[in-house]
């Protein structure tokens, strides 16, 4: 009997299929490119949404604001999700995150609709060339995404940081690619608010590749006691390394070009030395 059918890198969409093959059906991965595929795919209710792409949405109610609560309220897919790809969304400026809203159920009850992915493993926003932000209303963001281990972001260029990362203690893999006015991965006003947490406690690959502007990822400098890799690739402006004396370096590579490691700027020199043996040319 079929159980897992993964269809998220086509343009399938005979919904009517799949209600027929419910019964053994526990899994689907599947991409939406309008509204009312998502609504129609929200009420597939025996079928659990295992992996969606999110694309183009041209009839987004208001096509600069997408609220995500809104469309992954149902239980086949808040309760399931594991991979979420939001993409090619062409009039896309800012994607909301906002923990849902209280309606009446039966019996006059008060029902609260889900807003957490609490299976959530992979998100990647992708050719999303007008985003500009993306914004927490009334949550954490690690109360919204509290499994997240792989957060990738490419083609956004607009987006200037993703501050935000700080807040997910479970995120293993951070991917930034071809964000072309991205400055810093974390944003210096927002540093203070997160200074008594402990950044990235599990955090083991950082991939940053074609940032031209990207500067600095965070200008406080933090332990990164889990980093195994930091992968720098075409990021000319990319002056200095978050690290600090504590940072352990039994297991961490830095791979880079020898010229962007020559260009680098060292206040210790001490940490300059100690991360030296880190470097592997690329």
């Amino acid at each position: 009997m079929l159980e897992v059918v993964d269809l998220s890198h086509t343009r399938y969409e005979d919904w009517v299929e799949f209600e027929a093959l419910s019964q053994g059906l526990k899994a689907l991965g599947i991409t939406a490119e309008t509204v009312q595929a998502i609504e129609q795919l929200s009420q597939l209710r025996l079928v659990m949404m295992w992996c969606l792409g999110i694309r183009n949405l041209p009839d987004l109610p208001q096509p600069h604001q997408l609220l995500l609560s809104n469309f992954l309220s149902s239980d086949n897919m808040s309760s399931s999700l594991q991979q979420l790809r939001i993409e090619y969304c062409e009039t896309l400026e800012e994607l909301i995150m906002e923990k849902g809203s209280e309606t009446a159920g039966h019996g006059g009850d008060i029902v609260r609709r889900n807003w957490c992915l609490p299976k959530l493993e992979i998100l990647k926003l992708m050719e999303l060339k007008e985003l500009k932000n993306i914004s927490w209303s009334g949550l954490h963001p690690s109360a919204y995404f509290p499994t997240l281990s792989f957060l990738g972001v490419s083609y956004c260029n607009k987006l200037k940081n993703v501050t935000w990362v700080l807040k997910l203690e479970y995120l293993e893999h951070l991917e930034l690619h071809a964000c072309r006015q991205m400055e810093r991965v974390i944003d210096d006003a927002d540093e203070a608010d997160a200074a008594t947490d402990l950044a990235f406690p599990n955090l083991k690959r950082i991939r940053l590749s074609e940032l031209p502007n990207l500067t600095v990822i965070c200008r406080s400098e933090s332990t990164f006691p889990s980093l195994e890799l930091l992968d720098v690739r075409n990021c000319p402006a990319l002056r200095g390394l978050p690290f600090n004396s504590e940072t352990p370096t039994n297991k961490l590579r830095i791979w880079g070009d020898p010229d962007w490691w020559g260009r680098l700027e060292w206040q210790d020199g001490d940490l300059e030395s100690s991360l030296q043996p880190c470097f592997v040319r690329i």
